[in-house]
């Protein structure tokens, strides 16, 4: 039975930015479908505050902040995405990577069987994966990205989380981020 409890961190800073509130909210949606219950995870525990202080600081960018807490939530499931050799001929993926629909993993341009709902990933965005993945907690690197480049990232994140982790399909928080910037 729970009596009592001191607040640490109430992430305050978060109220008033509706963007990172609602990242805040598919953060901590995504995690809660990605686990089992009462299962401690102390690393994710730590994941998890870490990205919503970091969201709740405007000097951060939320992105940036969400992107890495996204790509760490796979990798300590046991599911890194793998952006820096082809699947399928284990070649450096030198021209940019695919991802088919049903597809695990991302192929080279030479193995992909192109299709009208892949999605590519260009060198620099590739670049930007392996850079979360190697950066270290509380890190903010900068990522810079075209437009297009960073809405492919999106759909490759969620896109490579639904084929691994089928409970994150159909996440309300994730409806709410789309009908804002879809």
């Amino acid at each position: 039975m729970f009596k009592s409890g001191e607040l640490i961190n109430g992430f305050f800073g978060l109220e008033d930015d509706f963007d990172r509130l609602t990242l805040s909210q598919v953060v901590v949606e995504l995690l809660d479908r990605s686990i089992e219950d009462e299962e401690p995870q102390p690393r994710l525990f730590e994941l998890l505050t870490t990205t919503l202080s970091q969201l709740s600081h405007r000097e951060t960018s939320a992105a940036g902040a969400y992107w890495f807490f996204h790509t760490h939530l796979l990798r300590e499931l046991g599911f890194r995405p793998h952006a820096g050799h082809c699947v399928i001929c284990n070649e450096p993926l030198d021209a940019g990577g695919s991802l088919g629909l049903g597809s695990p993993h991302l192929e080279c341009v030479k193995c992909h069987q192109p299709g009208q709902d892949s999605i590519f990933l260009t060198v620099p965005t590739l670049e930007v994966i392996q850079k979360i993945l190697t950066a270290q907690k509380g890190e903010s690197p900068s990522y810079k990205l075209k437009a297009s480049d960073r809405r492919n990232l999106w759909d490759f994140l969620w896109r490579y989380t639904f084929y691994h982790i089928e409970s994150t399909r159909g996440m309300r928080s994730l409806k709410v981020l789309r009908q804002l910037y879809g």
